[in-house]
């Protein structure tokens, strides 16, 4: 997995927490973004392990996403308002990451009544983070398995380098 970390901290903002583990944060929000509601996204990936763990709090919910959600083996804690999701995961886990992101947004639409009026905002952001987080996934599922990882093309001469781990 340390690929993996390496891979992430070109991507989104990492901090180390343990000896062997490191932290990024998916999610999209900004300092202007002070709704209490927003989903906090929060990826842990341990070097020695082939697993990560992807924790959303608060989450938006439903039916269908929390039946998602137990059918990958996560865990669900819900208090008052507010759900907390921890899925652990495989690199090869796009699939479910994309079904995760289609059931979160499946959450607000037209005609459609929610618990929070705030979901309106948060599940499309939410939803386009675990969309581009499945992404990433991919792409490094792909430079991976064609032995480019640490390989940064330069795109004014179409030349490539070693990246500086």
């Amino acid at each position: 997995m340390n690929e993996l970390i390496n891979y992430l901290k070109e991507k989104y903002l990492a901090k180390q927490g343990t000896d062997h583990d490191w932290q990024f944060k998916l999610d999209d929000r900004q300092r202007y973004d002070v709704a209490s509601d927003f989903c906090d996204m929060t990826l842990t990936v341990e070097a020695d392990v082939s697993q990560f763990t992807l924790t959303l709090f608060p989450v938006p919910t439903s039916a269908g996403l929390l039946e998602l959600v137990k059918e990958l083996d996560g865990e669900i804690v819900q208090r008052r308002d507010n759900t907390r999701i921890v899925l652990k995961l495989g690199i090869n886990k796009v699939t479910q990451l994309r079904e995760l992101a289609k059931e979160t947004r499946r959450i607000t639409g037209r005609g459609k009544t929610y618990l929070n009026s705030n979901w309106k905002w948060i599940c499309p952001r939410t939803a386009n983070s675990l969309d581009r987080f499945a992404t990433n996934l991919t792409e490094f599922r792909r430079a991976r398995r064609n032995g480019r990882l640490g390989i940064v093309e330069q795109e004014d001469e179409g030349l490539f380098a070693l990246a500086d781990y």
